[in-house]
């Protein structure tokens, strides 16, 4: 298999020089992950792939329809954790995922119509 490698100057090209989105696009070639920790409830952006809430709170997912095909992983490392979709979206079929112990996770993709726990 052949492997991709872009310079800065063609992935500025490609994209524009959206400074954020040259910085995910660098990322997710290069194979890293990007991770975020946040002390407190927070929305999930299409930036987003792990998130460790270290304080607890609601992590709300993007809409779904917006983000096709996406995976995101949220771990609960403090407080009580719960997930949330947007809107009218589900995650399973319900409004909310309770992420029970500390250190557990839970990884959801987005279908487009909602998201899925895998």
């Amino acid at each position: 298999m052949d492997s991709l490698r872009l310079t800065r100057a063609q992935i500025v090209k490609a994209v524009g020089n959206d400074q954020p989105t040259v910085r995910v696009f660098e990322r997710l070639v290069a194979g890293a992950v990007p991770i975020r920790v946040a002390t407190s409830s927070t929305a999930l952006t299409a930036a987003d792939r792990v998130v460790v809430m270290s304080g607890g709170g609601t992590a709300t997912l993007p809409r779904a329809s917006d983000v096709v095909g996406q995976m995101l992983t949220v771990k609960r490392t403090g407080g009580a954790t719960t997930v949330a979709a947007s809107g009218t979206d589900l995650i399973d079929g319900s409004a909310t995922y309770a992420i029970g112990l500390v250190n557990e996770s839970v990884t959801v993709v987005s279908t487009g119509a909602a998201w899925v726990i895998v």
